[in-house]
């Protein structure tokens, strides 16, 4: 039943096969499957990525979540003391892509989660004024939280023009900006940079997607053919020097 089935195990129900699957030199799949008393064969999508013997990172760090999954961070704003206020896509079920909302986050300059609020699941961008956090739907107000993350009448605000300003989205050039180790071809790893700003010193916070492809990358299709590429994804917050070197990173539920 499957080419890299590692051993079956007989149960109550029929057979169950757990599936090894070498995916690159320092990456294995891991799942199982299973076959009923009538041979009829199960397949399971979930699995697990395990990784011995690849680069190391030095400055990154991996989170992991049990109930939740983060995808992405696709915004980031910074108030006058340099902290970082980003907007990240989560799913609530990792087995139901429908199943998503929003959360609004604030770091330190030093990577540090100070807070999480879950928001409104058609936020489109952040801004920082008047001692607030605002949440937008392109030019519609949303709603607005203090810099401590308590939620604030949106009607308290003095600068009301923010409100009618359309916040646009910075033009990334997405060959710029990658923290250590991104992209890396012969571990089927890449980033998606959905954003980014530079502080008063020249140095450069980014956010997006690390991105796995467990059937392999985009560019190992052949021309021509249409190939369902497959990813898997987590959230990404990086901050690099003026020399563009990783000064901290974190990657959230790149699941494995």
């Amino acid at each position: 039943y499957e080419k890299h089935g590692k051993y079956c195990k007989k149960t109550a129900n029929g057979y169950k096969i757990k599936i090894v699957e070498p995916l690159t030199k320092c990456t294995t799949l891991k799942r199982s499957c299973s076959v009923d008393k009538t041979g009829n064969y199960i397949y399971n999508s979930d699995y697990t990525l395990a990784r011995k013997g690849c680069r190391k990172r030095k400055h990154t760090r991996f989170i992991d979540n049990k109930k939740v999954n983060y995808e992405e961070y696709s915004t980031i704003v910074m108030d006058g003391k340099g902290n970082l206020y980003v907007l990240g896509n989560v799913k609530n079920n990792k087995d139901d892509d429908s199943l998503y909302f929003y959360v609004l986050e604030k770091y330190s300059s030093s990577g540090k989660k100070l807070w999480s609020r879950k928001v409104q699941s058609d936020a489109e961008s952040v801004a920082v004024s008047d001692n607030a956090v605002y949440i937008f739907n392109y030019s519609k107000l949303l709603t607005a939280y203090t810099l401590e993350g308590k939620k604030r009448s949106s009607g308290k605000r003095s600068n009301l023009s923010i409100s009618d300003k359309k916040i646009e989205k910075k033009i990334v050039n997405i060959g710029k900006y990658f923290p250590e180790g991104l992209p890396n071809k012969k571990e089927r790893m890449d980033a998606y940079i959905s954003d980014h700003l530079t502080d008063k010193r020249g140095n450069v916070y980014i956010v997006g997607s690390e991105v796995f492809y467990p059937s392999g990358t985009p560019d190992e299709v052949p021309d021509g053919q249409c190939g369902n590429v497959e990813e898997v994804k987590g959230a990404l917050i990086a901050k690099l020097n003026r020399k563009g070197e990783t000064v901290w990173a974190k990657v959230i539920d790149r699941n494995d």
